[in-house]
Parts: structure tokens; sequence; C-alpha cells
């Protein structure tokens, strides 16, 4: 070899070892039956069979050669098996068991052959569409409801065959009649009523209308969100046959869209019923229309509030209708209804109260922290971080009458005196609650974790109040050993 020769590399020992392993794993099989088939795999040299192909585990035989597996998994009888089988990591497996499964005619494994149209390998891909095809001659179309599911995830597959499937449920549509898809779309199972129902959309355009009437009167928001997006590819007359669907929706967003998507003007009727709709744009649209067209809409909404016959959700609305128009003496009126028995109609008095006249958040705060339902106790909270000062002594009413810990603790969060003056309280009360200690140990803890940070010193009530309940002692037994030296200097310091 001359000087300027370039030597040539040896051999990589494991990079041959791969190779010899890769060439094994990759050796196409043989056909499944006839001359040379993977089942009749002629000796070496006419003794035994040999073993080929790489080692798999086969579900209830264990570790074996591929060769020996692929005989096995085609005389199978047991279901589980079967179905581990047709789920396998191998593809080889995986299409030995969808061949198995057709010749059992089970439709059991008709899920999990759905799944594999999205295969990674495109011979069970195939052998997953031919298995289908052979159920499909002798089953009707009311079997393959529980695969519907699967068949729904694999047509949203980048690998799937998106016009077999679609082919296929036409076939199926054709064959068996329109009925055979309404169990599914009614079902219990959410998984499955959606994907019946995206199937159906997606691959029955004959049927489109009258799936679209179903999913917007349906009361799955995910059928009504699939109808809206089939609405706008119907015709006109067909849109404006399903505008008044739309419209009594229980859903705020599919009414909204109906709204905005309305072919046609909407009645006189339709408007006056969407004034008191829960959501304010619809109700702020309805308004303009009316008011557009020559109607007085505070007038309407009065008139309907002295009838006395609307419901606690549209009796709200009304109210938020008339403050957004600045209705005179509204303010007498929130506070009326302010008293109302109903927890949902006190609740929007008393926030709309306290929007219209911000002056007065304090003593709404006030009122709402006495009210028996927690919902609008909270009002207090909300109202609390909005600006509105509540009052120790309001605090303690509400704990000793109705005992709401967390909307007392959220608003003594302020200062941290007032939330130690508000824990020895709870602890005094002697009504104990699940996990009282652990809520107020976590209330505690930002504050003394940041001993230097709003320790002000405490006012003459706190230090009385911490005297007479045993603060001191009540907070030792809370907190954890680590924070009794910090705590007894802050109360130290303090003269609690």
């Amino acid at each position: 070899m001359g000087d300027n020769a370039v030597p040539f590399p040896r051999s990589n020992p494991m990079l041959a070892s791969i190779a010899r392993w890769l060439k094994q794993w990759t050796r196409p099989i043989p056909p499944a039956a006839g001359e040379g088939s993977r089942d009749q795999l002629p000796p070496p040299d006419g003794r035994a069979l040999a073993d080929w192909g790489p080692t798999v585990y086969l579900p209830g035989h264990g570790q074996m050669s591929l060769r020996k597996a692929l005989p096995k998994v085609a005389t199978m009888e047991q279901p589980a098996l079967v179905s581990e089988c047709i789920i396998h990591s191998s593809g080889y497996l995986r299409q030995a068991g969808i061949e198995r499964a057709v010749r059992l005619s089970d439709t059991r494994y008709l899920p999990l052959i759905a799944m594999r149209l999205n295969d990674w390998s495109a011979a069970v891909r195939q052998a997953a569409r031919q298995a289908l095809e052979q159920y499909r001659e002798t089953h009707a179309a009311a079997d393959f409801v529980p695969a519907l599911t699967a068949l729904h995830g694999a047509a949203r597959g980048q690998r799937a065959d998106h016009a077999w499937i679609a082919a296929f449920m036409q076939g199926l549509a054709a064959e068996d009649g329109p009925d055979w898809l309404l169990p599914a779309l009614r079902a219990r199972d959410p998984q499955l009523r959606r994907a019946a129902y995206g199937l159906a959309l997606d691959h029955l355009p004959q049927r489109r209308a009258e799936l679209v009437t179903f999913g917007l009167a349906s009361r799955d928001l995910m059928q009504a969100h699939r109808a809206l997006h089939a609405l706008l590819q119907l015709d006109e007359d067909a849109r404006l046959a399903c505008i008044p669907l739309g419209l009594r929706s229980p859903f705020g967003q599919v009414r909204q869209f109906a709204v905005d998507h309305a072919p046609a003007a909407l009645s006189r009727e339709q408007l006056l019923r969407l004034l008191f709709d829960p959501m304010p744009r619809i109700r702020q649209t309805a308004a303009r229309q009316l008011d557009a067209a020559g109607e007085d809409v505070a007038a309407h909404v009065n008139q309907a509030l002295l009838e006395g016959q609307l419901a606690a959700r549209e009796l709200c609305a009304a109210l938020a209708l008339l403050v957004q128009n600045r209705q005179p003496g509204v303010e007498v009126l929130l506070r009326d209804y302010a008293k109302d028995p109903r927890e949902r109609v006190r609740r929007q008095a008393l926030f709309l109260w306290a929007s219209s006249l911000p002056q007065e958040r304090d003593a709404v705060a006030a009122l709402a922290l006495q009210d028996k339902a927690v919902s609008v106790c909270k009002l207090a909270v909300q109202l609390g971080r909005a600006g509105a000062y509540v009052s120790f002594a309001d605090i303690a009413a509400m704990l000793r009458q109705h005992g709401h810990q967390t909307i007392a603790l959220s608003l003594c969060a302020r200062h941290p005196w007032d939330l130690m003056a508000c824990i020895a309280l709870i602890d005094s009360l002697e009504q104990p609650q699940a996990h009282q200690d652990e809520r107020l140990r976590a209330a505690l803890a930002p504050w003394l974790d940041n001993p230097g940070h709003g320790w002000t010193n405490p006012q003459r009530w706190h230090v009385e109040l911490m005297a007479q309940l045993e603060g001191v002692r009540r907070l030792r037994r809370i907190v954890p050993p680590e924070w009794h030296a910090q705590l007894q200097n802050l109360l130290g310091n303090a003269g609690a």
C-alpha cells in the first residue's frame, strides 16, 4: 500500500450484528396459505421445522419464534387471547389476529379491528379493511354500532383511507336504512354518541339536514356544536327551518350562533323571548332590534316583572337589562329583589345593586355576608376584592350563624391580625369541620412565612379578643412546632 493510500475501514462488529438483526426482522413473511405459505415453510434439510423470524411474546403461550407463533394464532379460540393478538406490538401477529377474528366471526372484535384502520403497517390496514368488508357480508349494520368510536378515531388519523371509511359508512346506510344509527346517536356513552354523530355528518351528506335538526335539539354540547358548523352548509330554506331550534337550545353559544347567522330577520315573538336570555349579548341584540322596530323595550320588561311569571334565570336577565339601559328607579327594584326567596335572584340583585351604586358596596357586602346561601355570601368576598369593606363584627356574626369558614378566612386575609383573630374565633366556636386545622394553617402560612411584611401593631380590640378567646393557646395548637417561637415573638411584641 502506498504512502498516499487511504486504509479501508474495518467492519464494526456491533454494526454487523445490528444489520443481521434488521435483515432477519424485516424478512418478508410468506402468504397465509398455499404453496410456500408461512404455515408450510419447508425444513432446511428435510428433518425438522426450523424456527424462523424474531422471537415474540404470544399471549397465553409465552416467548417463541414468529414461525411457531403464527400457526397457534390461526387456531386460537379464547376471545381474550385473540383480542391481545389484534393489538400486539408485532405487525405479523396483529395481521394474524385480524384474520383469526374473521374466521371466528365474533362481533366483539369489531372495535379492535376498526382501530387498526389507522395502523402504522400497510398490511395490517389492508387486513382490517378486508375484515370489516367480510363482517359486513354476514352481519347487520346494527352490529357495527359498538365499533363507531374506534371507526371515528381511525377516520381522524393520517394513515387511514378516508375514502374507504366514507364508502363503508355509505354502504351501511344504503343497505340497512337510516334507523340503524339512532341507538348510537342516543346512547348514554358520550364518546359513542359523539362519534356516531361525527361520522354521520362527515360521510352521510344526504342526511345532513336531518342530522343538523337532531343536533340542535339534543342536550349534548358537542353534538350541538357540530350541528352549528353543518348548519352553514345547508341551503337558505333548510337553515331558516333550523333557526327556531337553535334559539331554543339550552346552550348559550348555540343560541348566539343562531341569532348571528339567521338568514332572515327574527320575528317579534322570538325577539321578545330573547330579551330574557341569560347571555348578555343576545339580550342586547334583541333589545336593539326591537328598539329599531319602534318597540318600548323597558315597558315590555317591566310588564313581565309585574306579571310575576318569569323564572329565576329570566328574572335575573330582566334585571340586568334594566341596569344596562339605566332604567329610572331600578335601584328600588333591586333592593326589593334582594329579599327574594330564590337564591339566584338575591345574588343577582345584590350584584347589580353594587354595580349600579358603587358608593353602597360596603352595605351590599354586609348584606350579602348575612345571607344563608353560600353563593350569596361569596359575593361579599368578590365585593371585598373590588374595594368594599366588611367589618370584623359582621364576619364574626356570619361565623356564629352560618359557619362559612372559608368565606371568613378569605375576607380576613387582608390583614394578619384580623386573620389571627378570625382563626382564634373559629377554633373557639367548637363546631369542627372536615380538615379544619389544615385549612387554618394554610390561611396563616403566608403571613408567618413573611414575619416582616404587613405586621403592624394590632388594634386594641385585637388584643382584647385574643385574650378573651385564649388566642395564644389556640394558635400554638394549630400551627406547626417550628412556628411556635416566631408566633410567640409576634404576640409578645404586640402585647397580645
